[in-house]
């Protein structure tokens, strides 16, 4: 049965927020825009279900709802906020000003980091432990954040044949978000913002020539299907989505214990998600190969640009979270996430690739600052 969420007088909730809850059974509806297929529900989000039933011996059942089946991407985060579903996964770059901080200034810090366990770590220990500001637009937006998982580099996947760089002028390629806007724009080409589930429609009915996303899409959303060449451009790792957003009104009916269960589990499935991601990508790029579609490494005229990009791109994220995201700290904020990069980094170093051993890692570092007596509530 959908667990109903009732508005309670002020005092009433005030109340009930301060005693702990009491496990009891909870029934969750979670929205997920993206396809079944897609990497970040296979890998992640039905493992995870799975795993949270069985450790609170059925007391959480989360019912998926894949393909934008309830809501679509941009509709998400209010969904969760309204109690329309108990869960969703949130990509927050497509909402900017709403998620200035995690939506805006960190998805322009894509550049930092190359490593998605390492960029995943570091963001989420970032956003959960140490941004003030991004709890407090997550409050705002009726969402607790339980962690992201970094999306890795992106390519250019193209309905046409390129071979060099006039080829890209006048081309309207979908973007993954405003950094990789001032890319496609540097390039001669014309960014076109649209949703990860709608890319294959996009291109495949003109609305763009190219689409400019992680690999493994080529089989998950079939633009194998539809495309000529795929270029390697990888500019730095999308880490601006809450995977497991939830509703803070349900958040509250979990027992601290079931909390714990929920966040660790939460923060096992994001790193799961980023193998699942490589993995699928490496045989995306082989499956594409094999059927005589071109796989191109950029030429030297591209990689000057590409080089160029990414060196700028810091400096140039800053400048924008000034003027456009109203983030007048921005640099001190990028110092930070490079800062838990180069933690993250020696952690992944230590652990030796070991992904269970760095799950371990991970979940006893935020767990150990994260206060589930409060988090969230």
């Amino acid at each position: 049965m959908k667990t109903q969420h009732l508005l309670l007088p002020a005092a009433a909730l005030a109340l009930a927020v301060l005693q702990p809850a009491i496990a009891q059974d909870v029934d969750m509806q979670a929205s997920l825009y993206l396809p079944p297929t897609n990497d970040t529900v296979v890998g992640g989000w039905e493992p995870f279900t799975k795993k949270v039933e069985e450790r609170t011996e059925g007391r959480i059942s989360i019912r998926i709802f894949a393909g934008g089946a309830l809501l679509g991407a941009r509709a998400s985060s209010q969904g969760v906020r309204d109690g329309v579903v108990d869960m969703a996964y949130i990509p927050m770059n497509y909402q900017p000003a709403e998620f200035p901080y995690i939506g805006g200034m960190i998805n322009e810090f894509a550049a930092v980091g190359n490593n998605t366990y390492v960029v995943t770590a570091a963001t989420t220990e970032l956003v959960m432990t140490d941004c003030a500001p991004c709890q407090e637009e997550l409050k705002r937006a009726g969402n607790v954040y339980l962690g992201v998982s970094a999306a890795p580099g992106m390519v250019i996947m193209s309905g046409s044949k390129i071979d060099e760089l006039d080829d890209f002028q006048g081309m309207s390629i979908r973007s993954g978000g405003l950094l990789w806007d001032r890319f496609i724009s540097g390039l001669g080409a014309t960014p076109v913002n649209v949703p990860g589930n709608e890319q294959y429609e996009a291109m495949s009915r003109g609305v763009v020539g190219a689409v400019m996303h992680v690999p493994s899409s080529l089989i998950s959303v079939s633009l194998i299907e539809l495309t000529e060449a795929v270029v390697l451009t990888n500019l730095g790792l999308a880490r601006s989505q809450n995977t497991f957003a939830t509703n803070p009104d349900t958040w509250a009916k979990l027992s601290v214990e079931d909390r714990e269960i929920f966040l660790e589990e939460a923060l096992k499935a994001n790193i799961d998600i980023a193998a699942k991601y490589d993995d699928s990508g490496r045989k995306a790029l082989a499956m594409a190969q094999e059927q005589g579609i071109d796989v191109v490494e950029p030429w030297p005229e591209l990689q000057q640009h590409i080089d160029n990009f990414v060196a700028e791109s810091v400096d140039s994220g800053i400048k924008v979270s000034v003027a456009e995201h109203g983030i007048e700290d921005a640099a001190a904020w990028a110092e930070k996430l490079e800062a838990l990069n180069q933690k993250w980094t020696a952690v992944w170093e230590e652990t030796d690739g070991d992904l269970d051993a760095y799950k371990e890692r991970f979940v006893e570092e935020i767990r150990a600052k994260v206060d589930l007596e409060s988090y969230g509530l």
